[in-house]
């Protein structure tokens, strides 16, 4: 042990160093708009299991109250708490809600394995043969996507699946669906 004091000098030597990798594969989020208390659920379960993106959506049943400014920061806050809590030290980058159509052509999700989930929908099973590297994860507002935006995800190469067989609120379908996710991959 070494005293501290006038004077007093302490040497130390690294011997080791780590770095911490972001969860594989990486998820992006897309999820319809909900209201605030239920998208803090989403932020906060979305991040503990190492999402890096969030898209809100607008969609035809989506919440039609806009997120403020102010609303985008309590996110953020849910996002740093289940970070500090999940021991995750990367927070996801949360997007301005945008229309699902403007959504579905960004980069980040055009380069990704992409899956939406409906009571109609295959099993988890088709995909687990895939090497995924980038998994984009689209789950609708409560009472699902309509059928136009059913056929826009799958125009856009996802995969439609099944999540389970009762109907979950929206919340609850995110925590399933990335818990399987995290889960199998």
């Amino acid at each position: 042990s070494v005293l501290a004091g006038k004077g007093a000098k302490v040497q130390a030597t690294v011997i080791a160093t780590s770095t911490t990798a972001p969860l594989q594969p990486k998820i992006t989020l897309i999820c319809g708009i909900t209201k605030q208390a239920t998208f803090e659920e989403i932020c906060y379960t979305a991040t503990q299991l190492g999402v890096s993106q969030i898209f809100p959506v607008t969609t035809q049943k989506s919440y039609t109250k806009a997120y403020n400014a102010k609303d985008m920061n309590r996110f953020m806050a849910q996002a740093i708490a289940a970070a500090e809590q999940s021991k995750q030290i990367f927070l996801p980058k949360i997007y301005a809600p945008s229309p699902l159509k403007a959504v579905l052509q960004n980069d980040f999700v055009a380069n990704s394995t992409k899956v939406f989930f409906e009571a109609d929908g295959q099993p988890f099973s088709i995909i687990l043969h895939e090497q995924i590297t980038h998994l984009t994860a689209a789950f609708g507002p409560e009472g699902g996507f309509t059928n136009e935006e059913g056929k826009w995800l799958e125009e856009a190469h996802f995969k439609r699946l099944k999540l389970c067989t009762p109907i979950l609120r929206s919340q609850d379908a995110v925590e399933v669906g990335l818990g399987i996710i995290r889960c199998l991959f």
